[in-house]
C-alpha cells in the first residue's frame, strides 16, 4: 500500500491542534522519510521538536534544511534556518562560523563581524590563540576600515612572535588611519611597526613624512 501523504498531514495537523504532539512527531516523521525534499514539514517537525523539549532532534531538523537551502542558493533562508539553531544551541561554533560566511557573502558586514567576533573570543578562551588569529584575519579583510579590528590582530601577532605579520598589520593599519585623515593615531601605529621591525624603511619613512 502507498504512502498516502495528504492523509497523513491531515493526522498530523490534527494532533497538533489537539495538542497531542508526540503523535504528530511520529506522523510528521513518517511524511519526512517518505519526502526527504519536503523542508517545510522538516521545519515543522523541528518545531515540535523544540516544543517536547527534544532539542538535538530540533537542531538536526533545522541543520539539515538550512544545507538544503545554501546548496540551492537560498542564502537567506539557509541563515534564517541557522539563527534557529543558534537560539538553541548559542555556543555552538560550527554554526556560528556557517552563519558569519553567509552573512559575509551576502555582504552583511556587522552581522558576520558580531559572529566571527564570538568565534574569535572563544578559541581565545580556550586558549587556541592560532584559531583565534585566523578568525581576526577573517574580520580584517571582511572590513578593511576596521582599524580596532586590525590594531588587535597587529596585537595579538606581537603576542604569539609572529612578527612580520604583526608588522604588516601594523602598516595596513597605519596606512588605513592616514586614509581617514587620523594622522596623529597613523604616526603612533607606524611607531608601533618600526619597533616590530626596526629595519623597514617604509615605516621609517611614512613616520618620518607625518613628522
Amino acid at each position: 500500500m502507498s504512502f498516502n501523504k495528504a492523509k497523513s498531514l491531515k493526522t498530523a495537523s490534527k494532533y497538533v491542534q489537539q495538542g497531542k504532539y508526540q503523535s504528530a512527531i511520529e506522523e510528521y516523521r513518517q511524511i519526512a522519510q517518505a519526502d526527504p525534499a519536503d523542508v517545510t514539514t522538516l521545519n515543522t517537525l523541528g518545531d515540535l521538536y523544540v516544543k517536547v523539549g527534544q532539542t538535538s532532534e530540533a537542531i538536526a531538523s533545522f541543520l539539515h534544511i538550512a544545507e538544503h537551502y545554501r546548496v540551492s542558493g537560498f542564502y537567506l533562508k539557509a541563515i534564517a534556518m541557522l539563527k534557529k539553531v543558534s537560539k538553541l544551541d548559542p555556543g555552538n561554533i560550527d554554526v556560528s562560523l556557517k552563519l558569519a560566511a553567509l552573512y559575509a557573502q551576502q555582504k552583511l558586514i556587522v552581522d558576520a563581524r558580531h559572529q566571527y567576533l564570538s568565534v574569535a573570543e572563544y578559541y581565545l578562551r580556550e586558549g587556541q590563540t592560532p584559531q583565534a588569529l585566523e578568525i581576526y584575519q577573517k574580520i580584517a579583510d571582511l572590513d578593511p576600515e576596521n582599524t580596532a579590528v586590525q590594531l588587535k590582530l597587529a596585537e595579538a601577532y606581537l603576542r604569539e612572535d609572529q612578527v612580520e605579520k604583526a608588522y604588516d598589520t601594523f602598516m595596513v593599519t597605519a596606512n588605513e588611519m592616514r586614509r581617514q585623515n587620523k594622522d596623529i593615531e597613523a604616526l603612533q601605529i607606524y611607531v608601533r611597526a618600526i619597533k616590530a621591525n626596526p629595519k623597514s624603511p617604509a615605516a621609517l619613512a611614512a613616520a618620518v613624512n607625518l613628522y
